[in-house]
């Protein structure tokens, strides 16, 4: 079973739960908005509207793990982007794992509200989905006002332990030290996004700050 599979099966992605919400903001300009049209996109299989509201190195990243690809291909992935049956594939078994757990449509998640607040100079926002019985929790990262779903963020610290071993597994040396730069730059912000709104915990410390020195090229 993927990692996406198993985290959407143990809730950690999303909430489950009936009715879409309000409409009323706009998609990209707005958190919750973001968040809306991703779960509809993600529900009608939309990539051109995915590729603009998902952070794509954070997609990267996630299908670089799941699929334990190569530092050299995960490379060129961040520099060149994803293919669009890439991307596809991607979401079309998101949701085929969602509906699966759940019996529902992404697109019938409730979108409630968010709260904004900034890591390292990112702006990042917290936006709750489900009800106040079944939470969920999707965070949106701002590039010049423009949001786009972070889905290392989400993911949460479900993915903090296959992370670190995705990194340990790069081989070391100056071939490798611009991708160490680009993944420090999706990483980090993203899992010090997640501590910044959980309780204090120093393995969740100790764990970020193990990344970080890992990371430096």
């Amino acid at each position: 079973m993927k990692l996406l599979r198993v985290l959407v099966a143990t809730s950690l992605v999303l909430a489950a739960c009936g009715g879409s919400g309000a409409t009323d903001e706009p998609a990209s300009t707005y958190p919750t908005g973001t968040v809306r049209e991703w779960l509809v996109a993600v529900s009608t299989r939309d990539v051109a509207r995915l590729v603009n509201i998902v952070d794509q190195d954070s997609l990267v990243i996630v299908i670089a793990i799941e699929n334990q690809i190569p530092a050299d291909d995960v490379e060129r992935m961040l520099v060149q982007g994803l293919a669009a049956e890439t991307i596809a594939d991607y979401w079309v078994s998101f949701a085929g794992a969602y509906g699966t757990y759940t019996g529902l449509a992404l697109d019938s998640v409730t979108v409630r509200g968010f709260e904004q607040f900034a890591v390292e100079d990112i702006v990042f926002a917290r936006v709750e989905v489900g009800d106040d019985q079944d939470p969920g929790v999707v965070f949106t990262r701002s590039y010049d006002g423009i949001w786009k779903v972070d889905l290392v963020a989400t993911l949460g610290d479900a993915l903090f332990p296959v992370i670190e071993d995705f990194v340990r597994g790069i081989p070391n040396g100056d071939e490798t030290s611009q991708l160490r730069a680009e993944l420090r730059e999706a990483i980090l912000p993203a899992l010090l996004a997640i501590d910044s709104q959980k309780p204090e915990s120093e393995r969740r410390a100790t764990a970020i700050a193990r990344l970080g020195a890992l990371l430096t090229p």
